[in-house]
């Protein structure tokens, strides 16, 4: 059975909850008519039916990681704002704690939620949609979510469009540090240092799952990011790879 293409969204930044408890926050995990930088809006009534088949599956990740359920919405529900949440963080001695920690702390922590579009359309005249936070896009261009189903909504440090150049900036780095030790390695100026970076890399890649092991596929970014590290890591290996030998 094929996965889901699940779609990430990110909303405004997480609010302590207004009766002052300190084991959770509230807002907002999506608002209405408000243009996203994907082109976007999603409208009124667009998570009713998900609210209704799904409420209480909806778990509250941390990071949208699937192994990190840190906790649930106690009150999810659709206003004429957006989907408010009001949701609980279990002081779980894992990565619930240390999310609580952290928002106590005064991390500036977002919000993002993950969804499949069931249904959309091109916007129309009788839209009101604001534009106010994507320059360059002006209403007609905007596509209307009509329909969804909500899968998660999640506690992040980054937005996803963040999270994407940060991952890959990192995949750059590691394929600029294998290159460099690589060749480091056949000169025989490796310094110690060096070699264990080598066998950190080399360690990551061999251990690193499968595709069939991944819950969740990676968006079409993501899986090209790691496509365009991995040639990069093969023709590095096949270059130096009588080298590697020395590593272990």
């Amino acid at each position: 059975m094929a996965q889901p293409t699940i779609e990430y969204r990110d909303v405004a930044e997480v609010k302590p909850r207004a009766d002052g408890a300190t084991d959770g926050f509230e807002g907002y995990a999506a608002t209405f008519m408000r243009a996203d930088s994907y082109g976007t809006a999603f409208a009124p009534k667009a998570f009713k039916r998900s609210l209704s088949q799904r409420r209480d599956r909806i778990p509250l990740l941390y990071q949208h990681n699937p192994d990190w359920a840190i906790g649930a919405p106690t009150v999810l529900r659709e206003d004429d704002t957006g989907l408010y949440h009001d949701s609980t963080v279990i002081d779980d001695g894992a990565e619930g704690s240390v999310a609580l920690k952290r928002l106590r702390g005064g991390v500036p922590f977002g919000m993002s939620f993950g969804f499949q579009t069931l249904k959309d359309r091109s916007s129309t005249g009788s839209d009101s949609i604001d534009v106010t936070q994507t320059p360059g896009f002006e209403p007609a261009d905007v596509r209307v979510i009509t329909e969804v189903k909500l899968w998660e909504i999640s506690l992040v440090t980054f937005p996803a469009n963040e999270a994407a150049t940060i991952t890959s900036v990192r995949s750059e780095i590691e394929i600029d540090a294998l290159a460099s030790v690589l060749e480091e390695l056949r000169a025989g100026t490796l310094t110690e240092g060096r070699r264990a970076l080598l066998r950190e890399i080399v360690a990551a890649w061999q251990d690193a799952p499968g595709p069939e092991s991944i819950a969740t596929p990676p968006t079409a970014s993501a899986a090209r990011r790691d496509r365009d590290r991995q040639i990069a890591i093969v023709m590095a290996t096949t270059r130096w790879g009588h080298l590697l030998k020395d590593v272990a």
